[in-house]
C-alpha cells in the first residue's frame, strides 16, 4: 500500500475541522447563538434529499449533496462573507479561488482536481445540480429569517422588495416551487396584521433596560411587551399610539440602539413613528 494518498486524504480531513470555527451571520433558529459553516453545509445536505423533488429540472442528488458539502470548504482562509454586506465582498471571488486551490490541493491529485472542478461548477451555476444546490444555499438563511424574526433582515435595515430582489433570482431560477412557498413567508413576515407580532418583528434592542409602570418592557437582547404594554394595545385602537408614544418618548435608552422599521428610534424618533404606528391590512 502506498501511504501518500492516504497522508494526504487525512491532511484534509484535518483541514476541513477548522470550518467548524468559521462563524455565518445567520443564527439557530432558536436564536441561541449563530450557526458555523459546517453546521451550513451539513443542513444543506439535508435540504438536498428531502427537497431534491422540487428542482426546476432532474437533478443527481448525489452531486447535489457533494457540492454542499465543499462549497464553503473556502471560508477557511476567505472568511464567511456577508450576505448584505457590498464592501465586505469586494475581492471575495479571488480569496476563496485561492483557498480552493490550496485546500483541495491536499487531496491526492484525482481527489483533489475532482471536487475542485465540482467547486467551480457550484460557483458558476453551469449545471442543473449546481443551480439547485444554488438555490438551497439562499433558501436555508431565508427560512431562518423567516422562523426568527427577521433575523440578520434586521441588522442590515432590509424591506421587503431587498429580500425579494436578493434571493428570488437564484431560489426561483434552481426551484421555482420552493421560491413559491418561500415568497410567501417573506410575504406573512413583512404583512402581518397583528400589530404586537409585526411591533416585536421590528424592534431590535441592545443593552437597553428600561421599565414602564413596574413592567420589565425591554431587556438585553429581547423583545418582551410586558402585560401593562400588552393591556394598552388590547383595550382599543388607542392603546398602539399609547404604546407608541412609551416607547419614543419615555423609554430613551440609555445605551444601543432600537430600531423600528429600519430607523434608529433613538437617533430617528420622527422617521420611525410612523412606521410603528402602521398596521398593514391583510
Amino acid at each position: 500500500m502506498n501511504p501518500a494518498p492516504l497522508q494526504g486524504q487525512l491532511s484534509f480531513l484535518r483541514e476541513i475541522d477548522q470550518l467548524k470555527r468559521v462563524l455565518r451571520q445567520t443564527t439557530l433558529i432558536d436564536a441561541s447563538r449563530r450557526e458555523n459553516s459546517a453546521e451550513h453545509s451539513w443542513h444543506l445536505a439535508l435540504y438536498a434529499l428531502t427537497l431534491a423533488e422540487h428542482a426546476a429540472a432532474p437533478v443527481d442528488v448525489l452531486r447535489v449533496v457533494k457540492m454542499l458539502l465543499i462549497h464553503d470548504i473556502v471560508e477557511i482562509d476567505a472568511g464567511d462573507t456577508p450576505f448584505h454586506d457590498a464592501t465586505a465582498q469586494a475581492g471575495q471571488a479571488e480569496r476563496e479561488q485561492a483557498a480552493a486551490l490550496r485546500i483541495f490541493a491536499l487531496l491526492p491529485p484525482d481527489q483533489g482536481e475532482a471536487l475542485y472542478a465540482l467547486w467551480q461548477e457550484f460557483e458558476a451555476g453551469s449545471s442543473d445540480d449546481a443551480r439547485f444546490a444554488k438555490a438551497l444555499d439562499r433558501l436555508q438563511p431565508l427560512l431562518h429569517n423567516t422562523a426568527t424574526d427577521g433575523g440578520t433582515w434586521n441588522a442590515a435595515r432590509l424591506n421587503e422588495a431587498q429580500v425579494v430582489a436578493r434571493y428570488g433570482p437564484v431560489i426561483e431560477r434552481g426551484a421555482p416551487a420552493l421560491w413559491a412557498e418561500a415568497a410567501r413567508q417573506v410575504r406573512a413576515h413583512f404583512h402581518s396584521s397583528s400589530f404586537l407580532k409585526d411591533a416585536g418583528r421590528m424592534l431590535r434592542i441592545e443593552n437597553l433596560s428600561k421599565r414602564y409602570a413596574d413592567h420589565l418592557v425591554f431587556e438585553g437582547l429581547t423583545h418582551d411587551f410586558g402585560p401593562g404594554c400588552v393591556a394598552l394595545c388590547e383595550q382599543d385602537s388607542t392603546g398602539k399610539s399609547t404604546l407608541l408614544n412609551i416607547i419614543a418618548g419615555v423609554m430613551t435608552p440609555d445605551t444601543g440602539t432600537v430600531w423600528i422599521g429600519g430607523h434608529d428610534l433613538a437617533g430617528e424618533p420622527q422617521a420611525a413613528r410612523p412606521r410603528l404606528a402602521y398596521v398593514p391590512d391583510d
